[in-house]
């Protein structure tokens, strides 16, 4: 992570910042960006409303476990705004701790927007979209609004301090939780691959494969191959030989062998 700068000496902010009712919505257009696709039959054009995090007095959290990473507002150790939903819950930075008492050391974290994100990535809201038809090409227009992110984290030793309390965590190497409403219970866990799984894991698995599932497998098919080969060429054998020894017979039917005996 980049270096961070403190925003104000105030005391830790541990409880959801409220936003005062006269601030401006978080989604405040005050920057555009446009862009455009276009490809085969069909186009899309997005215009994209970007908000400043806004500075007049009050309309900022301050505290003295808030920082500024670029435009990111991060809360170490922290909560989300009031009325903010967190997404992504997860370990920050994962690697490999063979040890339950590294568990300490872990911190989590989480982003924060103003509503659950509808449209692409973090803290962006589909304001409107329309189509229409033009000699063949559909163009697509959408109208989009996004706002600066919370990056909020903590550790575990940290939960017991904050208001709402985050959900307990596992040491996972992937995101564990896709979306907390902060206060509700959190729901829809992905599987966890553990921290004290060691990343090599995997290759070494696949090499062991290779070097011994797949042999002792090509080896099975191979004896069985011949065993195939074997029996079948034993009932090749058999058959002929019963073949040979069997007593030669005249052809024909019974009449001509009647007329066979007298004409002899």
């Amino acid at each position: 992570m980049n270096s961070t700068t403190t925003v104000a000496a105030a005391p830790a902010l541990t409880t959801p910042f409220a936003v005062p009712a006269s601030c401006t919505d978080s989604f405040d257009t005050t920057i555009t960006y446009r862009t455009g696709r276009l490809g085969g039959d069909a186009a899309t054009h997005v215009t994209a409303y970007a908000a400043s995090p806004q500075t007049t007095s009050g309309c900022q959290a301050s505290g003295a476990n808030l920082h500024r990473d670029g435009a990111t507002i991060v809360v170490r150790p922290g909560v989300c705004p009031s009325g903010w939903v967190a997404y992504n819950l997860k370990v920050d930075g994962p690697q490999y701790y063979p040890n339950p008492s590294d568990a300490a050391s872990v911190t989590f974290d989480a982003v924060c927007c103003s509503s659950i994100p509808n449209f692409g990535p973090a803290c962006t809201k589909l304001v409107s979209e329309t189509r229409a038809a033009t000699s063949g090409l559909t163009t697509t227009t959408l109208v989009v609004s996004a706002h600066t992110a919370w990056q909020i984290e903590w550790m575990a030793s940290d939960a017991p301090t904050l208001t709402p309390r985050p959900p307990s965590m596992d040491l996972c190497y992937d995101v564990q939780i896709p979306t907390w409403t902060p206060g509700a219970e959190a729901t829809g866990r992905s599987k966890c691959r553990s921290l004290q799984e060691s990343p090599d894991k995997h290759q070494y698995d696949g090499l062991v494969y290779v070097a011994i599932v797949l042999p002792t497998v090509i080896g099975f098919l191979l004896i069985a191959g011949c065993v195939c080969c074997c029996v079948c060429y034993r009932r090749k054998k058999n058959r002929q030989r019963r073949e040979a020894e069997r007593p030669a017979e005249l052809p024909g039917d019974e009449s001509t062998l009647e007329l066979y005996k007298y004409t002899t």
